[in-house]
């Protein structure tokens, strides 16, 4: 898994939705952020398809396992589009029982819609 979002600073980090100018200034900065799939630390990377995202340091206490370029991708532009429509939109959120690639979620006349978006195949 490469991790989208993360925490820098009590800042929340979600990849895909920064600024490819800023996504350079902060790596030349060369932050250690804390990821959220895992809490350990972890760094900035681009792939060499261009996708921003975190990877997880030495002290890496998660269950890694490699994604394609076109699930980034579809996490990517799925947590666009749900920002394009009003969700606030996450990447890697975990419940007690459940796991979402993303979660999105936003009050529309006073009731709360929350999406959901999962490709586990197990």
């Amino acid at each position: 898994m490469m991790p989208l979002r993360a925490f820098f600073e009590g800042r929340e980090l979600l990849a895909p939705l920064i600024s490819d100018e800023e996504w350079l200034n902060l790596k030349a900065q060369r932050p250690k952020v804390r990821l959220c799939c895992c809490n350990s630390t972890g760094y900035l990377r681009t792939s060499k398809l261009g996708t921003k995202h975190f990877v997880c340091g030495k002290d890496r206490i998660c269950n890694w396992a490699p994604e394609t370029w076109q699930h980034l991708l579809a996490k990517t532009e799925i947590v666009r589009v749900c920002q394009q429509f009003g969700y606030g939109a996450k990447t890697e959120v975990s419940g007690s029982d459940w796991r979402a690639d993303v979660l999105a979620a936003k009050t529309d006349r006073g009731q709360l819609i929350k999406l959901a978006f999962d490709w586990s195949l197990d």
